[in-house]
């Protein structure tokens, strides 16, 4: 069952899909935060563009502009507030897969949440692999207290792996019902994970806006 519409006005559609999920899992994107402020990646930044901004390799070839770009985009995400679509994923216990770097879904109080693409709330050193909480001590200096070596955000950039990829696809292929909340899901290898739903034979249920709305529909009409 693979329903591709935004179920807005289609409540009792979504609660005939997932009413008797327990091991609910959502896959989340760009389009969950939209509404707390945060841009898309096809918005530009310091002139550039998040997917510019997120190619290492041009970062190397221009360290501090990328830098200065990194610390004003980071300062940014941390001043965005989860909305009530990140609320209720936590307040219902959803497990969650997201693609954002932003951080939001455990801030809204999510416990099991998978960050595929990294974070922007940890800087990570490139020359002893040093993990660093983003507070406003950190977020000031650039280079590594260990080593000496230059500090970036902790996001996967272009061309590495994502992270905990084999754990995502535990999830999927464990879950008994899927929500996939503002994105399209276009990349590889996160496009591949319905698939693994699919073939298993469970619900998937796609929300592309309005994500708050759609799941206080359902979860008022589910009674949980």
């Amino acid at each position: 069952m693979y329903h591709q519409n935004n179920f807005e006005h289609n409540t009792k559609g979504v609660s005939k899909a997932i009413l008797h999920a327990h091991r609910l899992l959502a896959i989340t994107g760009a389009g969950i935060s939209a509404p707390s402020g945060l841009p898309t990646i096809e918005a530009t930044w310091h002139g550039r563009t998040l997917t510019e901004l997120f190619q290492l390799q041009q970062a190397h070839h221009h360290i501090q502009e990328y830098q200065n770009a990194y610390r004003d985009l980071i300062a940014t995400w941390l001043r965005a507030q989860p909305n009530a679509a990140h609320y209720l994923l936590a307040e219902h216990g959803v497990r969650i897969i997201t693609q954002n770097v932003d951080g939001l879904h455990q801030r809204a109080g999510s416990s099991e949440v998978i960050e595929l693409h990294g974070s922007l709330t940890r800087l990570r050193c490139h020359g002893c692999r040093s993990l660093l909480s983003v507070d406003t001590h950190t977020l000031s200096h650039t280079e590594c207290p260990a080593c000496g070596e230059l500090l970036w955000p902790d996001i996967v950039f272009e061309g590495e792996y994502v992270k905990q990829l084999a754990k995502a696809i535990q999830w999927v292929s464990t879950c008994d019902a899927l929500l996939i909340i503002g994105t399209s899901l276009h990349m590889h290898p996160v496009s591949q994970l319905p698939r693994i739903a699919i073939q298993n034979g469970v619900p998937l249920v796609r929300i592309r806006h309005n994500a708050d709305q759609v799941l206080a529909q359902y979860f008022t009409a589910h009674g949980s």
